[in-house]
């Protein structure tokens, strides 16, 4: 069986020996965040997460990357699902003297938090936010959505193996462009395919071998899996918002713009 979108890690705890995994896991999410504020040499980070079990998933695992990368951050701030108000959260990472803001949760946690930054003046070297990445942000928020850093599962302009011929297919077909969903389901059809050629045969053991041991790419990167079948190479993309577009920022190699640093709010001008 090919897990082509469950991402969460207790799919693959129970020992199924027949499951893999093709889709980036939660536990991936805040990878990209954390790589680039290395690369700033920030240090001191205030994680948040919704109160959903995705993000908070997400958030754990980010957190104890966060640790084993040398970074200082507290406990995850869980938030209430519908919370308008972030000033207390702002303050207390105003009061750590945090450098980076990650958060995971949606578009419209993304554009409370960005109209708490406005109104407090608070504007963090990093703000990166799951929701950013949505369409829907932008809706929310107008020109305040400049320089947000998002986290995408997937991007049509990302030039991944075979991704702009999937994209050119699904358009043709549908007359619309494909979003994360059906980017899923193509990438597990392909990893299926590429195994049965390879084993040469739909026969049921032959079959979890290869899977076990293939290494391929798909429009959603690259597939490999720990033993127990979870994803270990597929990793979210992060977009930033750059002139009311997303540009793809990591990984680098699929980067289509530089991230750009979150300014201060008094030194933004409005776009033209």
């Amino acid at each position: 069986m090919i897990n082509a979108t469950g991402s969460a890690r207790a799919v693959h705890r129970s020992g199924l020996r027949y499951v893999f995994q093709t889709a980036a896991p939660l536990a991936a999410y805040g990878a990209g965040a954390l790589e680039l504020a290395r690369k700033l040499g920030l240090k001191r980070l205030t994680l948040l997460a919704r109160g959903d079990p995705g993000s908070r998933e997400m958030a754990a695992r980010a957190r104890e990357d966060a640790a084993a990368l040398g970074f200082t951050a507290g406990e995850v701030e869980v938030y209430a699902q519908g919370t308008t108000d972030f000033a207390p959260q702002v303050a207390r990472a105003r009061a750590a003297g945090a450098e980076g803001w990650i958060a995971f949760g949606l578009p419209q946690d993304a554009a409370e938090m960005v109209k708490n930054f406005r109104k407090l003046g608070f504007a963090p070297r990093l703000f990166v936010a799951q929701g950013a990445a949505a369409p829907e942000f932008i809706k929310h928020v107008g020109q305040d959505a400049e320089y947000a850093v998002g986290v995408s599962p997937y991007e049509r302009r990302a030039a991944t193996r075979g991704n702009a011929r999937f994209v050119a297919g699904y358009t043709n077909k549908w007359s619309s462009e494909p979003g994360h969903l059906a980017a899923e389901g193509y990438a597990a059809a392909k990893v299926l395919e590429d195994a049965v050629r390879r084993a040469g045969a739909t026969d049921q053991e032959k079959l979890r071998e290869v899977l076990a041991a293939l290494e391929t790419e798909t429009p959603l990167g690259a597939y490999k899996v720990e033993r127990s079948g979870a994803q270990a190479a597929a990793r979210p993309l992060l977009v930033q918002i750059v002139r009311g577009r997303r540009e793809i920022i990591w990984p680098e190699a699929f980067a289509t713009a530089q991230w750009q640093p979150y300014p201060a709010w008094e030194s933004r001008q409005p776009l033209k």
